[in-house]
């Protein structure tokens, strides 16, 4: 027995950097610890006499060996992760898989299940839980051969080279794991739509899902299904996607049903929604917990209508690739990927325009006193009809978006911006599947927001009556304020000083801002004791990019010449040409030009081949002493006979001295 202990304490020292032993050698470390029967599978792992960093190496491995599928450690194989150089575990949620983040309890617990862990002593092995300190490090070292997870789904998709999801499991290209949900029966998908499939397809959300939504708009329709249509190509944008708000003019209109039919059609079950905090720090902890739970639908509902809504992390949000902040309830950063489909619900919205210009409008009017009464629905429990027939309306969507990639993915017109990539592609999408009015309520939204514009437009107006582009003091523009009733929001109801003063400010905060073709101009004191800071209106001037000042047609220097060459005389500027672009052509202009180059060249060689003798002779030209600074005869071409005439060479062709003879040495 001392002898089996022995071989056994060796092999393990030998085994221990492979983190795998041999079958034998585990049962009999298990038999010697003086349990008994048939025991997993497992690798067998000691704690004492050895480096931490060896524990660690052969408890990544038998990690990994358990993460293969067919691992038999776990159902789901794989089951841990790394999202955001953190360590991630598949944990079973209530419909679906979902993202958890693991702590050193569930890294030891996890430990416990991969290995056997033992003490080889000088004359028994000892069976011992895991080493704590192994955990710890693993959470603060992630293995990088870890595979990466950002997301879980449950319905097919399209992945990012435009493949359709389908197969249940990990998939690494798009960092997906995906859930198969077992009551969707999805028929085929056709490769190539024709015209009827695609009109089918969009009858369906139309004359059905869509039919008793009282839209005030056919924009606010297609912008409806255009939320609808983002999760399933998620993957294929390369790029921040804008929040779809949803809003109606009182409670009970139907905004969470269409938030929660959108969530239907993409996963199955209606939202998990939640209110907006009010404060800005909690704001910030919400949205980092709804991205680090990998969430493909985030609804924040019920916005509050009664003061402005402006959030400095939402905005940042909502145009991130990925969104970085610290992990709750630690000190370490966490850069979480951006790719959930932002949905916001509210009564007549007072947002600020910072948040509004990152939104697209959804808008429901049911245009009676108390909507949630009404009745003569074609599906009373719309809902209920969503989930029954879930297959067929996943069906038509993954049609509609076929349609578009059998058309070659063809780009919308309109880009919006900060959301370029998400406007094209979900634009063309609904241009192939006849879809009118994308992205043609902006302005109306941009006008119901921005009340401190339409305030400051205002001001501008009274302002360019009154004094035109003179410039004026603060007190003699708060006196027009004051006069007019204008700027009230911005001056405040305290004294006339107070007045003043908070005019003043807002005035410089909007300084070289333009409202309705007047610019705001800041004109500032000849010195910091002496003079009052005034204020005027510009005219609005359109300065095209290739003028102003000296620039040329592409941002040269063409038309200017050199300098003077003081104590010599002047040189045209077509003598020694010009100082080059400065701003780049585009490419068919530069294509353009690269062939008429070339076309000029062959001209040329061929003229030249023919008539060699009447080519001008460049004559030798001797070196200048540079220490003699009275020697002016010979400096450039000066002092040398140039002939007079030249050779007959046709208009417009160019003579390029690199075809020359050299000149001979001496």
């Amino acid at each position: 027995m001392e002898t089996l202990r022995r071989q056994m304490r060796s092999a393990v020292r030998r085994q221990g950097a492979k983190g795998k032993q041999p079958a034998t050698l585990r049962r009999a470390a298990v038999s010697a610890a003086g349990e008994g029967g048939e025991q997993p599978d497992l690798p067998s792992i000691q704690v004492n006499n050895r480096q931490l960093r060896e524990i660690v190496t052969d408890a990544w491995n038998a990690i990994h060996c358990a993460n293969r599928p067919g691992g038999g450690v776990h159902q789901q194989a794989p089951f841990m992760f790394q999202r955001s150089g953190h360590l991630v575990r598949l944990m079973n949620g209530e419909s679906s898989p979902e993202i958890d983040d693991m702590n050193e309890s569930a890294v030891f617990g996890l430990l416990a299940r991969t290995a056997d862990w033992f003490k080889a002593l000088e004359k028994s092995v000892v069976q011992t839980p895991p080493v704590r300190d192994a955990a710890r490090d693993m959470l603060a070292y992630p293995d990088p051969h870890l595979p990466i997870l950002e997301g879980v789904i449950s319905t097919p998709v399209f992945g990012m080279c435009g493949n359709l999801i389908t197969a249940e499991g990990y998939h690494a290209e798009d960092r997906l794991w995906m859930a198969a949900d077992g009551t969707l029966a999805l028929a085929e998908v056709p490769a190539m739509p024709g015209a009827d499939e695609i009109a089918a397809a969009r009858d369906l959300f139309f004359e059905d899902l869509l039919v008793n939504f009282p839209f005030v708009d056919v924009s606010d329709r297609a912008h409806a299904v255009a939320a609808m249509i983002l999760p399933f190509i998620r993957r294929m944008i390369s790029g921040p996607t804008p929040m779809h708000l949803i809003e109606a003019p009182t409670m009970g209109s139907g905004k969470g049903l269409l938030a929660n039919l959108i969530s239907i059609l993409a996963t199955g079950a209606a939202c998990d929604s939640r209110t907006l905090p009010e404060s800005e720090d909690e704001i910030r902890k919400m949205l980092t917990a709804e991205l680090m739970r990998g969430r493909s639908i985030i609804l924040l509902d019920n916005a509050n209508d009664r003061k402005q809504l402006h959030s400095s992390s939402l905005a940042s949000v909502l145009t991130s690739f990925r969104w970085t902040d610290r992990k709750l309830g630690e000190s370490v950063m966490a850069s979480l990927p951006n790719n959930a489909l932002w949905l916001m619900t509210a009564n007549n919205p007072n947002l600020h325009l910072e948040l509004t210009r990152r939104c697209i409008r959804v808008r429901i009017d049911p245009r009676v006193d108390r909507p949630w009464k009404r009745t003569g629905f074609k599906h009373p429990d719309l809902a209920a009809w969503a989930k029954e027939n879930r297959a067929e309306l996943v069906r038509a969507m993954l049609t509609l978006i076929s349609a578009w990639m059998a058309a070659g993915k063809p780009s919308h017109s309109v880009r919006l911006g900060s959301f370029e990539t998400w406007s094209v592609t979900v634009g063309g999408i609904l241009d192939v599947a006849g879809i009118p009015g994308f992205l043609t309520s902006l302005d109306q939204l941009y006008e119901a927001a921005d009340v401190e514009g339409q305030m400051w437009r205002e001001f501008t107006s009274a302002w360019w009556e009154a004094f035109r582009d003179q410039p004026k003091k603060v007190s003699d523009l708060n006196d027009l304020c004051e006069a007019q009733e204008l700027m009230l929001r911005a001056r405040g109801d305290g004294s006339a000083r107070s007045q003043q003063t908070r005019l003043g400010s807002a005035l410089s905060s909007q300084r070289d801002r333009v409202f309705d073709g007047r610019q705001i101009v800041k004109i500032n004191p000849p010195t910091a004791h002496k003079g009052t800071t005034t204020y005027r209106l510009a005219p609005e001037v359109e300065v095209p990019l290739n003028t102003g000042g000296p620039w040329g047609p592409q941002g040269d220097l063409a038309l200017e010449g050199p300098q003077t060459l003081t104590p010599f005389a002047s040189i045209g500027s077509g003598d020694v040409g010009d100082l080059g672009d400065l701003w780049s052509s585009s490419y068919a202009q530069e294509k353009g030009i690269a062939h008429a180059d070339t076309a000029q060249e062959k001209t040329r060689d061929t003229y030249i081949k023919g008539n060699g003798h009447q080519v001008p002779k460049v004559p030798e030209v001797p070196n200048s002493d540079v220490s003699n600074s009275n020697d002016t005869s010979d400096l450039g071409t000066f002092g040398g006979e140039v002939p007079k005439e030249n050779g007959k060479v046709p208009t417009g062709m160019r003579v390029d001295l690199a075809d020359l003879p050299p000149r001979p040495s001496r």
